[in-house]
């Protein structure tokens, strides 16, 4: 599933205040490509509808302070076999899904809470905002 960037908001495992939204992306700006399944299935009215899901993994690097999990970023060498619909050994497809430094390249920034609804939108979203001290207790 190719994507510029995605948003994740933080939980309350961290420094920052919860729900604060973040824009994860390539540094130097190239695609994230986030492995995903894809399903087609007939409706009972007979109409066939596809789903697609993002396969996600336990957060790692620069993305852990914020969120507990992250999608699957596949590495571009891997694209191919990732793609090949012949390929339906478990145990293959499980090897593909594994590599280290899964945060490689990535940057990780505040954003706007505009980016909360679904009126707002443009690039405006995604630039970065000044946060004030984190919220602890202690």
């Amino acid at each position: 599933v190719p994507a510029d960037g995605y948003y994740e908001w933080a939980t309350a495992l961290g420094k920052f205040p919860p729900k604060q939204p973040f824009y994860i992306a390539r540094e130097d700006g190239a695609c994230l490509a986030m492995a995903g399944i894809w399903s087609t299935w007939i409706s009972p009215a007979g109409r066939a509808m596809d789903n697609v899901a993002i396969i996600t993994r336990e957060a790692l690097g620069i993305v852990a302070p914020v969120h507990s999990r992250m999608p699957l970023l596949m590495p571009k060498d891997r694209w191919e076999s990732w793609l090949d619909p012949e390929l339906q050994e478990v145990g293959e497809l499980r090897g593909l899904m594994e590599f280290s430094s899964p945060d490689l390249g990535l940057t990780v920034h505040a954003v706007s809470r505009r980016v909360n609804s679904v009126a707002n939108n443009g690039p405006a979203m995604i630039e970065p905002v000044i946060m004030g001290e984190p919220e602890t207790l202690f």
